[in-house]
C-alpha cells in the first residue's frame, strides 16, 4: 500500500498539485513558526473534521475567512 501512495504523490508532484502528504511535511518544518492553526479535512470515509488550536472561536473562524477569500481569490485568478 506504500508504495501505491508514493506512485500516486510522485505523479501529483509532476502534475503540480499539492498533496495533502506535501502540506503536511511543510507545516512539520514550520512547526514552531507557527503560533495558531485551523485544519479542515476529508477522510477516506468521507468524514469532514475541523479542528483548531488553542485560540477563541473568534479567532479561529477569521482564520476561516481568510482561507476562504484566499480560495475564492485563487479560483478568479487573482
Amino acid at each position: 500500500m506504500s508504495k501505491v501512495v508514493e506512485l500516486k504523490e510522485e505523479k501529483a508532484k509532476k502534475n503540480g498539485e499539492y498533496t495533502s502528504k506535501q502540506l503536511i511535511e511543510d507545516l512539520s518544518k514550520s512547526k514552531s513558526e507557527i503560533k495558531a492553526i485551523v485544519t479542515v479535512q476529508i477522510m477516506d470515509d468521507e468524514t469532514i473534521i475541523a479542528r483548531w488550536s488553542n485560540m477563541n472561536n473568534t479567532e479561529a473562524v477569521g482564520l476561516l475567512e481568510v482561507a476562504k477569500d484566499q480560495i475564492l481569490k485563487d479560483m478568479q485568478g487573482l
